[in-house]
């Protein structure tokens, strides 16, 4: 998933809270290269016009780097700091490894 695909997906939910899992699993052996698959399924009532473009996959050369994980919040919007129950306050959170 891009980030930008991300970004949209985030900035149209219409919940409070939105919480995203990246589950990223690692093998005990050295690979030079990883295959990552992605398919997507139609629900029931929709009719995929375009069967054929449900799959992907894509391989990711493997590099070796000592992992440094840095998270960054930054405040966007809303009041600095938060004074009453029901403000709107918006972050901008950054993961880099």
């Amino acid at each position: 998933m891009s980030m930008q695909t991300m970004k949209t997906m985030i900035s149209r939910a219409s919940v409070a809270t939105l919480w995203l899992a990246v589950l990223a699993t690692t093998v005990a052996h050295a690979q030079t290269s990883v295959d990552n698959a992605a398919t997507v399924f139609a629900p029931p009532t929709v009719i995929d016009t375009v069967p054929g473009n449900d799959t992907d996959n894509v391989t990711t050369p493997v590099v070796a780097f000592n992992p440094s994980l840095t998270i960054t919040k930054t405040q966007t919007s809303g009041p600095n700091p938060v004074t009453a129950a029901g403000q709107g306050i918006g972050y901008t959170i950054v993961v880099e490894n």
